[in-house]
């Protein structure tokens, strides 16, 4: 299992990437059966997104944009049962990692 760690909160700092195994993602208890389908939807879609960035990798505060450009709608965090979006990337911890971008 891919550890999900964040050890800054400043979110320019960190990046985005796509595990080499994605399969899994999880359930948590207040989410709705719709969020939860939307959860896995989502999912899909963050490997689509990822897949087209060099090394699977993006910077963290370009995903909201990048997801709208990319897929031509908002990405409220909201309609998967979340308030914040690194809430929603804890939901998929085989999907994306969040972690600190290395001083390449």
């Amino acid at each position: 299992m891919v550890e999900f760690s964040i050890l800054s909160w400043e979110f320019y700092n960190l990046h985005l990437y796509v595990p080499l195994h994605s399969c899994f993602f999880t359930v948590f208890l207040d989410q709705t059966p719709e969020e939860i389908e939307r959860t896995k939807q989502f999912s899909y879609e963050v490997i689509d997104l990822l897949k087209n960035c060099p090394q699977c990798c993006m910077v963290f505060n370009k995903f909201i944009p990048s997801y709208h450009h990319h897929f031509g709608r908002q990405c409220r965090v909201a309609d998967y049962g979340f308030s914040k979006l690194i809430e929603l990337f804890e939901a998929i911890p085989d999907i994306i990692n969040v972690s600190p971008m290395s001083k390449q």
